[in-house]
């Protein structure tokens, strides 16, 4: 028979063909991954700097995103530091405002313990000034037993006087001003004149019609003369600064530096008596 040998190899032959099936096939697919493997690094060359490019991309904007939040945070403790510094500050400033009060009140307290005159104490709460004209408002008024024409002092010495009161407040006329005239007499020598104010903005009073062959020496002090019905004798007006001649050439002036600080006017006493 033809095919009895092929039968007696049957095993072989089919063993022989698959071996040679699976040859093809490993061929055939390793081709394919060698192909495979090409494609994969021909699109890893192409899409590897774009990679880069976003991924530097996405850190940057991270490391953008992380410098605001810093920042914010930064912006909110420096917030937070300057309203803390405001307010120690505030709590310094009040501090020293209280401590000065303290001060000018205890001097005004040992200067009325001092005085035989019955005063009543008062707060300045406004201004008026100009050349001509200058005022202060005091907290106290005719309900507190306050009139017209009452002298105004501090422990340095002579204020003004009430030109107007209603219920609870008052005008003071200060000595500045020229309408503010009054008797008065040197110290030292005893010799008696008028001051008043010099309507400029010196900040300085003058007293007039003293006689022309008087010598006066600078520092000696004016005082109230108590020559009226208005101010006390004694009460310290001021001290000589400059003498002038008078434009007539009969008498002389001087010109006085207040005793008192206009400028820095806050807390006053009003003699009644």
């Amino acid at each position: 028979m033809l095919f009895s040998p092929l039968l007696k190899y049957k095993k072989g032959i089919i063993v022989g063909i698959v071996t040679i099936l699976l040859i093809l096939l490993i061929s055939s697919t390793y081709q394919n991954r060698i192909e495979i493997d090409y494609m994969d690094d021909f699109f890893s060359a192409i899409t590897m700097p774009v990679q880069d490019v976003f991924s530097s991309a996405n850190n940057r904007i991270y490391d953008v995103i992380i410098f605001l939040v810093n920042i914010r945070d930064l912006s909110e403790e420096n917030r937070a530091l300057q309203e803390k510094l405001t307010e120690y500050e505030n709590m310094k400033l009040e501090k020293r405002e209280l401590l000065e009060e303290n001060n000018r009140l205890r001097q005004l307290l040992d200067f009325e313990a001092r005085t035989d005159y019955d005063m009543i104490p008062a707060r300045v709460t406004g201004r008026d000034p100009n050349t001509w004209n200058q005022m202060v408002l005091i907290d106290k008024g005719e309900e507190d037993g306050i009139s017209k024409d009452m002298p105004v002092v501090t422990d340095d010495g002579l204020v003004g006087r009430i030109i107007s009161t209603n219920r609870s407040s008052s005008q003071v006329l200060l000595l500045l001003d020229p309408g503010s005239a009054l008797s008065s007499l040197v110290q030292e020598t005893r010799v008696s004149g008028i001051t008043e104010g010099r309507g400029d903005n010196t900040g300085l009073l003058q007293m007039i019609n003293l006689p022309k062959d008087e010598e006066w020496s600078e520092d000696d002090v004016i005082i109230t003369s108590g020559q009226g019905p208005i101010f006390p004798k004694g009460l310290k007006i001021g001290h000589i600064v400059e003498t002038e001649e008078e434009s007539l050439g009969f008498t002389k002036r001087v010109i006085v530096d207040p005793a008192v600080d206009f400028h820095k006017l806050e807390e006053v006493f009003v003699i009644k008596e």
